[in-house]
């Protein structure tokens, strides 16, 4: 069940000849009639399919996505994590269908000053995701100790977070956009979002993983894609687990 989600490169950033630890993807298109995808002549308007959008903000490093106008030898960029967080990508996305339009500024040219913009861009990311780190292990570490549970995994950005109480009982909560689609997806079930949240990450956790130490945020996510799919379907709650089950690879 594998899918093309258009990562063409991974550049790593040199200073003075040395490797440093930031990097960056490239999403990497063409074209010989860019005036397809300007209105204007200050940006041009590129779909990308949201669901790669989607998978794209999940990482850790930027993901750039390039226009090259073949007609001129130039290409334009944008910083897709970049876009995502202005106040004109949040309301775009916010509004899009299946296709994202990703606006890329025609000064955003890959030259030598797009080249320094692009590399303090990924500092500036990597950076930033290290102290959401931070702040999270802190906040788990407060949490452990005003509590006396243990945490088995918080995940922010997947909308889980799941921990063990002083009685041993494992415990998950879903927050967040995961949470928004779990209940679309418990009403296409007719269960209540617990019964559905409760499916989805044990099975998760029965199925892919094994262990309770094992990392299991994403997997829950992958699952509730999986299943509201296979609900738009046509799918009943017993198709779904069959399919997951014969599907999902086995540790």
């Amino acid at each position: 069940m594998g899918r093309d989600y258009g990562e063409d490169l991974l550049v790593r950033i040199f200073d003075n000849g040395q490797a440093t630890p930031f990097a960056f993807y490239v999403q990497a298109k063409a074209t010989d009639q860019i005036f397809k995808y300007s209105s204007d002549e200050i940006s041009f308007s590129f779909p990308v399919k949201r669901a790669h959008i989607e998978h794209w903000a999940r990482f850790r490093e930027p993901v750039l996505l390039t226009l090259w106008d073949a007609q001129k030898d130039q290409t334009y960029w944008e910083c897709i994590h970049s876009y995502l967080a202005s106040p004109e990508g949040k309301a775009a996305f916010h509004k899009a269908g299946q296709t994202f339009r990703i606006r890329i500024p025609a000064v955003n040219t890959l030259d030598s000053f797009g080249l320094e913009r692009i590399s303090s861009r990924t500092r500036i990311r990597l950076r930033e995701v290290d102290c959401e780190k931070e702040g999270a292990r802190a906040l788990v570490e407060r949490f452990e100790q005003t509590t006396g549970a243990t945490v088995i995994e918080y995940s922010p950005k997947n909308g889980v977070l799941i921990w063990r109480d002083r009685e041993g009982a494992t415990i998950h909560t879903i927050f967040g956009k995961t949470k928004v689609r779990l209940e679309e997806l418990a009403q296409a079930l007719n269960s209540s979002p617990e019964e559905a949240s409760h499916r989805a990450i044990m099975e998760l956790h029965d199925v892919a993983f094994g262990t309770p130490t094992s990392p299991i945020a994403e997997g829950a996510k992958m699952f509730l894609d999986l299943a509201q799919e296979l609900v738009k379907r046509g799918c009943s709650p017993e198709d779904i687990l069959e399919l997951f089950h014969r599907d999902l690879p086995k540790p």
